[in-house]
């Protein structure tokens, strides 16, 4: 029945073990009715609340399934006979068992103790890191990867980020790869993308190739499909959107280079005190909407520097914390 078969896959979604097509063929399964919809967040809300069970729960599955079959045979009070449409009547039997099935799930989740990898790069450093199934991963100075140590032997290709990431993905249609930031679930199956966690708890994905699901952990029919050129972010409230991103720099942090292509020199000093960590007062704001087209490659903070005097006819100063840009004196 299409039924069973579209709970086997709630059941394996809320155990992250769907590919990136299992997915959204649930979720436009989910769509398509409200009654599964509400089913679905009923689901969803046992299971996020057995998150808070005890680490030393147990469960009696063969129990439980004993009383599960109790239930259903058990004859209904004549006075209290209800005529129910078959696909409720089977939705209801299905999600009985299905909460079985949730208590195993969750007895593994908190018996189970795998021995996890944690790999860190300090706060001075970026650091490069290939996974067991080649995938690679550069992570940002201050960011932590987190995976299994038994990472090829499961289903699902599942690692967790604080900081910030870029991550080039081996392509596995039978492994689906999954990323957990913050409240943000991201599922690839092999493309290249960076995910970053901000100090205000945002998380935001941006696509370079290939294409990838992001959905906040608490709502799954939010989620969003990013394609190259897209960026999603997750607020910390948790809303969630996405959008063709502007700023063509964001992988300075990794490849060092930045490009601007008429840009106004507003956005210029913006990025450059995103990567190179400095301020700037500008004294004449005329300058603000003069354009710029030019490269810095493996540059330091004080060759852009001179780039940019030449470019604009201007003088750049430091002052205690701030460099202060004028324009030069005749």
């Amino acid at each position: 029945m299409d039924e069973e078969k579209y709970l086997n896959l709630i059941s394996r979604y809320l155990a992250d073990k769907l590919s990136l097509e299992e997915t959204e063929e649930l979720l436009q399964w989910l769509d398509d009715n409200p009654e599964r919809a509400a089913l679905f967040a009923e689901l969803q809300e046992t299971w996020d609340k057995s998150r808070n069970y005890p680490e030393n729960f147990s469960v009696n599955t063969q129990s439980a399934w004993q009383e599960v079959k109790r239930k259903i045979a058990t004859p209904h009070n004549e006075k209290a006979k209800v005529r129910r449409l078959p696909f409720l009547k089977s939705i209801s039997i299905a999600a009985s068992l299905l909460l079985v099935l949730s208590i195993g799930f969750l007895a593994y989740k908190y018996l189970d103790r795998t021995e996890m990898v944690e790999i860190t790069a300090a706060a001075d450093e970026r650091k490069q890191v290939i996974l067991p199934d080649g995938s690679e991963i550069w992570l940002n100075q201050s960011s932590t990867l987190t995976y299994a140590a038994d990472f090829n032997e499961n289903p699902v290709r599942k690692v967790e980020l604080k900081g910030e990431a870029f991550f080039e993905v081996k392509k596995n249609p039978r492994k689906p790869f999954v990323i957990e930031t913050g409240r943000a679930i991201t599922q690839v199956l092999g493309t290249s993308f960076d995910v970053i966690q901000d100090k205000s708890g945002n998380v935001r994905v941006a696509v370079v190739t290939g294409r990838v699901s992001f959905r906040p952990k608490e709502k799954p029919k939010q989620a969003v499909i990013l394609l190259p050129g897209d960026e999603g972010i997750l607020t910390k409230e948790g809303y969630i959107g996405k959008a063709r991103y502007k700023n063509k720099n964001f992988m300075y942090w990794k490849s060092r280079e930045l490009h601007f292509d008429n840009a106004p020199f507003s956005e210029v000093i913006k990025t450059l005190e995103e990567a190179y960590q400095v301020k700037f007062y500008v004294k004449d704001s005329g300058l603000l909407q003069k354009k710029i087209t030019t490269s810095f490659h493996q540059l330091t903070f004080e060759e852009a520097a001179a780039i940019l005097e030449a470019l604009l006819d201007i003088e750049i100063k430091k002052s205690d914390s701030v460099y202060i840009v004028e324009k030069k004196k005749q």
